[in-house]
């Protein structure tokens, strides 16, 4: 039924005379190409005993296409330089926010529409310090220095900003460096933690961060996510603080798709883009009230991992990622705390229950004799201290757990060609004022104009 009604509201809407629009939302899935998205919606089908799709309610959007990525001087750009693209306009190096390849300061939709009296925000499951939403408002020739960054949010007249939190609150080589937390009160804004924080305010305040209860840089991936904040209760308080403006815009970026794809995690990737899609969910219900005077964007900054969907064989076995209970970050913290709690007494029957629990393995998902000598020679040899880790951009995991974890994403049949970005169009979907603008082909700095153009 909740399915027919979305198809229905979807059809509606390409009926609609379009009036002014007011409202605007803005999603990145950090990380997602088309693969991750139809790797969504197949594994939820797979679990049902189809083989087909289950559709997501961004992918039902009626207008649809891709853009290109590329950065100003790389054919693969990273998260900063497409943010900054996205955000800005123009192309960026990679490594850089809100600066051309010229090193000419930008500023980003956001801002535009904010300078020209709208309400703005901007959010991300990850730190709203990091990457792609800092290219919606810093200026910075390296988007690793989180602290200049997070002083420049502090300095902005956005008026919502939602995510993690900061990742440095002083910086690294200077700690009596003014925090970040007393510097963001000092320019009028409200930081609240969750969104009881939120509520529990006596009136709204003008300009408002939300963070997660504990202080943490990011969100847990949504695997892991047992309580507390998520990105779609963020986007619902974003919405409700913002709608007393007249008009408004919200970026939303779903930062842990990208982790996923560097950890080559299928189920923690898939989980992420369902994430999003909960977030889009949000915007959507707004759009249903305000049929002829908003529009939703879902977009990505750029692919990762290099996901593909068939390693050989006619048939994909996604269902099997649903026994999967942790991200390969969470297993591989879990792995070493039983090694710590067994030390020399830690037997392989020990690791082989663990790998039930987490993954399914030598339980529901039958393990070959071929994957069992593999997964028991990294042990033998961790018990010699000579495994080794396996590294990628934001993690370290044991040997071991990324063996498991790939044998599951193999039984699935997914494949990775890498754990770094790739040049991979990507998607973008699009409903509500002026969506058919977005279908087609397009680069990544023409939505800023494409939005500009239905603003004016």
């Amino acid at each position: 039924m909740k399915r027919i009604f979305i198809l229905f509201s979807l059809v509606l809407a390409t009926t609609l005379c379009y009036g002014e629009l007011k409202y605007v939302f803005y999603f990145i899935g950090d990380g997602m190409g088309p693969n991750q998205v139809l790797a969504a919606e197949m594994y939820q089908a797979d679990k049902q005993g189809k083989i087909g799709r289950v559709p997501l309610c961004f992918t039902q959007f009626p207008f649809a296409g891709f853009l290109s990525t590329y950065s100003a001087k790389n054919g693969v750009t990273d998260s900063s330089a497409a943010g900054t693209a996205l955000a800005c306009g123009e192309k960026a190096i990679n490594g850089q926010l809100g600066l051309n390849a010229n090193g000419d300061t930008l500023t980003s939709i956001v801002e535009d529409l904010r300078a020209q009296g709208w309400g703005a925000g901007v959010c991300s499951s990850s730190g709203v310090d990091h990457a792609t939403p800092a290219g919606f408002y810093a200026n910075c020739d390296d988007r690793g220095n989180y602290y200049e960054v997070a002083r420049q949010l502090t300095q902005t007249d956005i008026h919502f900003f939602g995510g993690g939190d900061f990742h440095y609150a002083t910086p690294k080589n200077n700690p009596s460096a003014p925090s970040v937390y007393d510097l963001a009160p000092a320019n009028g804004f409200t930081i609240v933690r969750g969104v009881a924080g939120y509520e529990s305010l006596a009136d709204a305040p003008e300009k408002l961060i939300l963070f997660q209860e504990e202080k943490s840089g990011s969100l847990p991936h949504a695997i892991d996510h047992k309580q507390g904040l998520r990105l779609h209760d963020i986007v619902a308080t974003g919405i409700r603080f913002l709608s007393h403006h007249d008009r408004f815009i919200l970026m939303v970026e779903e930062a842990e798709i990208d982790w996923a794809g560097h950890s080559d995690d299928a189920r923690t990737d898939i989980d992420e883009v369902l994430e999003l899609d909960k977030a889009v969910q949000e915007a959507y219900k707004f759009y249903l009230q305000h049929p002829d005077e908003t529009l939703i964007i879902v977009t990505a900054d750029h692919e990762t991992g290099g996901m593909i969907l068939g390693n050989g064989s006619d048939n994909l076995n996604l269902q099997v990622l649903q026994y999967q209970q942790s991200s390969i970050g969470v297993i591989s913290d879990k792995l070493k705390s039983l090694y710590k709690e067994k030390g020399k007494k830690l037997q392989w029957s020990d690791v082989q229950a663990l790998l039930t629990a987490e993954l399914g393995l030598y339980g529901a998902v039958e393990v070959d004799a071929e994957e069992d000598a593999r997964l028991k020679e990294i042990f033998q040899r961790s018990q010699q201290k000579k495994d080794k880790n396996v590294r990628t951009l934001y993690k370290t995991f044991s040997e071991l757990t990324a063996a498991a974890v790939d044998i599951l994403n193999t039984k699935a049949g997914i494949n990775w060609m890498g754990e770094s970005h790739s040049a991979t169009a990507v998607p973008i979907f699009a409903v509500g004022v002026g969506a058919d603008h977005f279908s087609g082909f397009h680069d990544n700095t023409d939505i800023k104009d494409l939005i500009l153009q239905l603003t004016n």
